[in-house]
């Protein structure tokens, strides 16, 4: 879905460009009755990458698409559990 590629890369250049990285993933669903649903799963890492949040996104779209035949009147993405992201000393830096 082009929409979700679209707010994956948004969400993806706000995270980098604010230092952060993200554990729990929402995607936020207005229905054509107007109502707000939401799903969400959390990752056991933090993470900043766009093929995990886009493949959570599509787990997170299919399972309400299961669960629900109203049409789609607008569609949204959250992350949440911000960490800041520390450079981490690797193991091929002390040679």
């Amino acid at each position: 879905m082009p929409v979700l590629d679209n707010l994956a890369d948004d969400v993806i250049k706000k995270t980098i460009k604010r230092g952060v990285s993200f554990r729990q993933v929402t995607l936020i669903v207005i229905t054509s009755d107007f109502k707000t649903q939401t799903r969400n799963h959390t990752l056991q890492r933090a993470v900043a990458e766009k093929e995990i949040l886009r493949s959570n996104l599509d787990k997170l779209l299919t399972t309400f698409l299961e669960e629900n035949k109203l049409a789609i009147r607008r569609i949204g993405v959250r992350v949440a559990g911000l960490q800041e992201v520390s450079s981490q000393t690797t193991l091929a830096s002390y040679f």
